[in-house]
């Protein structure tokens, strides 16, 4: 291996071609880690809050308002349109963090949801 390069697969570990892990490329399609799964349900379930995001500007130091109508309670501002998109994700990411830490229901959202287990789950495999 040359210096500065790193391997772009390496056998046994997460994302890797099939025949990297010595299997037949159907039976890599069932390989996906739960860490992967999980994280696809939270990236699915913020893009479709983050649709259903309205924007207006209103009279403040920080013009720009944004809320996700449906979550009640989530809302930002920003200096400009762009910085409160990015605030308006955080508070997101902030009350999904919080109903989940409190057991609170996530109500589904433009067809995503994140479904919680009642059970304690590892997330160390």
């Amino acid at each position: 291996m040359h210096a500065g390069r790193l391997p772009t697969h390496a056998p046994g570990r997460p994302g890797l071609r099939a025949r990297d892990r010595g299997q037949k490329p159907q039976e890599a399609k069932a390989y996906i880690p739960s860490q992967m799964i999980i994280l696809g349900m939270f990236a699915e379930y913020i893009k479709a809050a983050m649709d259903k995001a309205t924007y207006e500007i209103i009279d403040d130091p920080e013009p720009f308002y944004g809320e996700i109508p449906e979550l009640r309670g989530v809302w930002a501002t920003g200096k400009t349109l762009e910085s409160c998109r990015d605030n308006l994700m955080s508070a997101l990411e902030d009350w999904i963090a919080f109903r989940l830490r409190t057991g609170r229901s996530i109500p589904a959202i433009g067809g995503a949801s994140i479904t919680v287990s009642a059970e304690p789950v590892s997330v160390v495999e």
